[in-house]
């Protein structure tokens, strides 16, 4: 003996499956309709329709959900080739780098090829006010007193990557490391 699956009749059942799918349906024709729509723009604006190019429209809601890193496309360095480093020069003649020891002791990683890409590094590269802030943190975090240190530096560490028959010729992919000064008070 089959037991029925649900205590309505067959007409009402049936009703709801179809809507259940329909709202299914409704619901991926939502999320793909914007990147297919913006694809389209694009495509058009390079074949040059001016009347289909306005599909490209900037989304944000879309950007966030594809979690694109769009501050690479205006660097001329790639962001996998640097490290941030914050050097402070103290009154008394010593100097050296300030390091986070509980970001390294949260997770070091060695990469094979490339620097390895912290989160605060990228999220600080744009954003001059947040690196002196996060300097201020670090000098707090080692225990200076801040009227003690001369100057405050905060530096990219650039390494240059050779092409494959350099890196032949040469005998390594590392070429010499480049550092761009990116304030200093």
């Amino acid at each position: 003996m089959e037991m029925p699956s649900a205590n309505l009749p067959p007409s009402s059942t049936s009703w709801r499956e179809k809507a259940r799918k329909t709202g299914i349906l409704l619901l991926l024709l939502g999320l793909l309709l914007p990147p297919f729509l913006v694809n389209i723009g694009s495509n058009a604006e390079q074949a040059g329709w001016p009347r289909l190019a306005k599909l490209n429209q900037p989304l944000p809601f879309l950007q966030a959900l594809l979690l694109c890193q769009q501050w690479t496309l205006f660097s001329q360095m790639s962001p996998f080739n640097f490290t941030m480093h914050f050097h402070v020069a103290l009154t008394d003649g010593q100097a050296g780098d300030l390091r986070d020891w509980d970001k390294e002791r949260a997770g070091k990683w060695e990469s094979v090829l490339f620097h390895n890409e912290p989160k605060t590094e990228l999220n600080l590269y744009s954003d001059p006010g947040a690196q002196r802030l996060y300097l201020e943190y670090l000098v707090r975090r080692s225990g200076l007193n801040p009227s003690d240190i001369a100057r405050r530096t905060i530096y990219l560490s650039y390494r240059n990557i050779f092409s494959r028959e350099k890196a032949a010729k040469e005998g390594t992919y590392y070429g010499p490391e480049t550092y761009f000064v990116l304030d200093s008070y």
